[in-house]
């Protein structure tokens, strides 16, 4: 563990400064696929030649730090490239509002741990299901007409 989180936050910075300056095309909603199919392929590629497990929770990148920084960057990009093939209202709103799911979910994994133990594949994904779902249904308490805490 690192003081205060700083770790983790150093750590996470470089997606911060491309999502800031990297903005103006990320929300374009022109849809590229040479830009899905290459992300895609160095996704696939450096998952396959360099994964290694992560926790960034508690600082641990047991990898090459630009192989991670690849990995989770070309990984990020085809899920934009994605979703924006995809339009559904409820992946929308949930989009627009991403920073209360973002907020919320670790309290939220940290309690279910609490009463479920993760020993198969399909555990992993009732559990993820269930934390996307109950983080999803935090949006309206927290951004609401009555009261939002982001404005």
């Amino acid at each position: 563990m690192s003081i205060m989180y700083l770790g983790q936050a150093c750590i996470c910075l470089p997606f911060y400064l491309l999502g800031f300056y990297g903005r103006n095309y990320l929300k374009r909603e022109k849809r590229d696929r040479r830009v899905l199919v290459v992300s895609f392929v160095i996704w696939i590629f450096s998952f396959y030649k360099f994964y290694s497990p992560q926790n960034l929770s508690i600082n641990l990148i047991e990898q090459n730090i630009l192989a991670f920084y690849l990995e989770a960057i070309a990984g990020s990009f085809v899920v934009i490239e994605l979703c924006k093939m995809i339009s559904c209202r409820v992946l929308c709103f949930f989009g627009r509002n991403s920073i209360v799911p973002m907020m919320v979910q670790f309290s939220i994994i940290w309690l279910l741990m609490k009463f479920v133990r993760i020993e198969s594949l399909s555990v992993y994904v009732v559990t993820s299901l269930a934390v996307c779902i109950l983080s999803g249904f935090c949006i309206p308490l927290f951004r609401n007409k009555l009261y939002d805490i982001f404005k």
